[in-house]
């Protein structure tokens, strides 16, 4: 608890105190208590702040002196003064305490913390550090810089992009040029910082030039949070971009995650092949290794997916999605295949394994309009198995339906 609120306390229940006794002295010591409460309150602090007054220590031990002593002096009772002198000075040792012990170290608390964040403020944020598509974006950056070149300088100085007048105030906000009226669109260089001004005319120019920056930043992050899984395998995407360094962005991306998806998948397939066979036991304690395997694999065919989505090509997408719907249903059934489990019915945690990526085909057909009807046939010519010899495509639509079913029923409950 607070220090401050404890001695505040303390007061508070000590006038109360005054107040039950019923003498009429009492009564006004405990209102000038309560009063001295209210004066070393923060609520006092704030106040004064919110009418622009200030309040020194001196001047609130004037205050409260004059507030308990007023009692007294409407009695004029030597005894009651004397007594009042006493209490008004152990209300001042408090009030001491409280200003010079406990504020204080708080005062300087607060100044440190604000200076730390000054510090902060001034301190320069520093620019990412790309490291998969530097050069891809050190060449949009050049070609950026060479095609927008007058409109940097529209931005330096200062002038409209529309007709070429010098404006008196510094542009920062889309507005009209004062003297021709047009629209002057103002834009930031997300690279190097740099601001540039725009007529309308040039607007979807740049527009499209910074769409091509978004992509290749797309494509980093995408890199970025596969290596933080898939370290080891980087190895393929440096020597990727030695071969072929004429490649896009985009590219070198859907290259790699494809070589990487089919090096996990062959990986794992080879070992459940050979476990598959083990005897019961071992074949249980192999399992979970298998489909975490599997598993890791379909967090690369994600990524693929979310690349295809990007670019909106939905024709290639449902497909994709699709085929994550198959091997979704392929990883659950596997433990089966391994004698974990004997049924699928009524089983929860098979449905939820085999539909874990169904909110993406959903969403699909919601924005689609696609039927259930044109689903199975693009299902059936389509989507195709990455762990052979798991389920034919007759097995794996039929669990499909039931797994959709389950899904609904599951979002009835919610």
């Amino acid at each position: 608890m607070n220090k401050r609120k404890l001695i505040i306390s303390v007061i508070t229940c000590l006038a109360f105190l005054l107040l039950l006794s019923g003498n009429v002295e009492s009564i006004l010591e405990s209102i000038a208590l309560l009063f001295i409460v209210f004066f070393i309150s923060p609520y006092f602090d704030n106040l004064c702040e919110k009418y622009k007054k200030r309040f020194s220590f001196k001047r609130k031990i004037v205050l409260i002196i004059i507030t308990f002593l007023i009692p007294a002096f409407t009695y004029s009772k030597k005894s009651l003064i004397i007594n009042n002198i006493f209490t008004t000075i152990v209300v001042i040792c408090i009030l001491i305490i409280i200003f010079f012990i406990i504020d204080e170290p708080l005062i300087k608390h607060k100044k440190n913390r604000l200076s730390h964040s000054n510090n902060i403020k001034k301190e320069v944020r520093k620019p990412r550090e790309y490291i998969y598509f530097k050069d891809k974006f050190d060449e949009w950056l050049i070609q950026n810089m060479t095609e927008f070149g007058e409109e940097y300088e529209f931005y330096k100085l200062n002038c409209c992009p529309n007709c070429g007048v010098v404006l008196e105030k510094k542009v920062n906000t889309t507005k009209n040029c004062p003297a021709c009226h047009k629209k002057i669109i103002i834009r930031t260089n997300y690279l190097n910082k740099a601001r540039l001004l725009l007529s309308s005319e040039r607007l979807l120019k740049y527009e499209k030039s910074n769409a091509l920056r978004e992509e290749i930043l797309f494509m980093e992050n995408q890199m970025e949070e596969l290596n933080n899984i898939f370290h080891e395998y980087f190895y393929k995407f440096y020597e990727l971009k030695k071969e072929k360094p004429y490649l896009s962005a985009r590219d070198y991306t859907w290259t790699f995650e494809n070589w990487l998806l089919n090096e996990i998948d062959v990986k794992y397939f080879k070992l459940f092949k050979i476990y598959v066979n083990y005897n019961y036991q071992d074949r249980i304690l192999k399992c979970f290794d298998v489909v975490r395997g599997f598993e890791r694999g379909t967090l690369v065919f994600r990524k693929m997916i979310y690349l295809a989505k990007y670019k909106n090509k939905d024709n290639v997408l449902i497909g994709m999605i699709l085929s994550l719907i198959y091997r979704d249903i392929d990883i659950a059934y596997l433990p089966i295949t391994y004698g974990e489990y004997d049924c699928i019915n009524d089983d929860s945690n098979f449905y939820f394994s085999a539909g874990v990526d169904i909110n993406l085909l959903i969403d699909f057909m919601d924005r689609t309009k696609l039927s259930f009807v044109e689903l199975k046939d693009i299902f059936f010519t389509q989507a195709h198995s990455f762990i052979f010899g798991v389920l034919s495509k007759e097995e794996a639509w039929n669990i499909f339906i039931d797994t959709y079913r389950h899904y609904l029923s599951n979002l009835k409950k919610k």
